[in-house]
């Protein structure tokens, strides 16, 4: 289905990875190194899907823009499933549609029932990609009710447990974001057709453990027609105590419209963490302003 390959690309390209069958698209990091593993085939869909390298049965934290999205495992049957707000749960499958580069993990998933799900990160990527307790997804669903389909950004995490937060000391964390905006562009699958322009990036938070206290920032470009260096978007009015599992706060900027993050710490000791964001920027094609949504991972180097 084209609209469904379409977002497939969009989704890895800020991952800079060259891909088979996106029809050209970017390249950067040409090989991701992995394990032999299976992939690509239906056969063994329930052991081949890996989006944690040790999960154990549990639901996991979700956070992220649009549609609600939950995600759970299960080590009797090694399987993943998701749930896209139908109250019905759905395995995750590897999908034998998408071939991976020699040598990568499978990163394509399909939603049993309907919908797929794609991973940015995997533990056996390159060192800025490796991430054991959180991951960061595009993911879109079957049509509802109304023909309107479901689907958005999603970072998924195995939460830290409020005992073992960090007390004291400092730590700085690097990471991921991907989202989409309210932005057109002429970048759809068709020459001259237009698309909602996505959002790549960076981001970088520091919590001091022992006084409570979290500085950072965003550093998003937005994929349109070429991409755009949305600048440094620095962290103000944040809430963030001694021991607290969750952070939040808001974006210091003049434009109007959504403007907030927040997240929570993931790992057994909140080495890594997830959470999603929104931020309103300026559109650098017409000057309009505009609204991005999306959600992140980032972990201490």
């Amino acid at each position: 289905m084209k609209i469904k390959s379409l977002m497939k690309c969009v989704a890895l390209s800020g991952l800079s990875v060259a891909l088979a069958g996106c029809g050209g698209g970017g390249g950067g990091v040409a090989s991701m190194p992995t394990p032999p593993t299976g992939g690509g085939s239906t056969t063994n869909a329930s052991t081949a899907v890996e989006l944690f390298p040790n999960p154990a049965t549990q639901e996991f934290a979700t956070v992220g823009s649009s549609a609600p999205l939950r995600v759970r495992y299960d080590a009797v049957s090694n399987k993943y499933e998701v749930n896209a707000g139908s109250g019905q749960w759905s395995a995750l499958i590897d999908d034998p549609s998408f071939s991976p580069l020699p040598g990568n993990p499978n990163v394509s998933f399909i939603i049993g029932g309907g919908g797929f799900l794609m991973i940015r990160a995997h533990y056996a990527y390159p060192a800025e990609f490796q991430y054991r307790y959180s991951n960061l997804a595009v993911w879109g669903g079957a049509a509802g009710v109304n023909g309107q389909g479901v689907g958005g950004y999603t970072a998924i995490g195995i939460p830290t447990a409020a005992a073992n937060v960090p007390r004291a000391g400092s730590a700085s964390y690097q990471g991921l974001i991907e989202g989409g905006s309210t932005a057109l562009c002429d970048c759809g699958w068709d020459p001259g057709q237009k698309a909602l322009a996505t959002i790549g990036g960076s981001a970088s938070l520091t919590f001091d453990f022992g006084q409570g206290t979290l500085s950072g920032a965003l550093h998003p470009y937005l994929e349109a027609e070429k991409r755009y260096d949305l600048g440094t978007l620095a962290f103000a009015n944040t809430v963030f105590g001694v021991g607290s599992q969750t952070f939040s706060g808001t974006f210091a900027t003049n434009l109007s419209g959504p403007n907030a993050f927040s997240g929570l710490f993931t790992g057994p000791n909140g080495q890594e963490l997830i959470g999603n964001w929104s931020f309103p920027f300026t559109y650098p094609v017409d000057g309009t302003v505009q609204s991005a949504t999306g959600a992140m991972i980032a972990k201490r180097p």
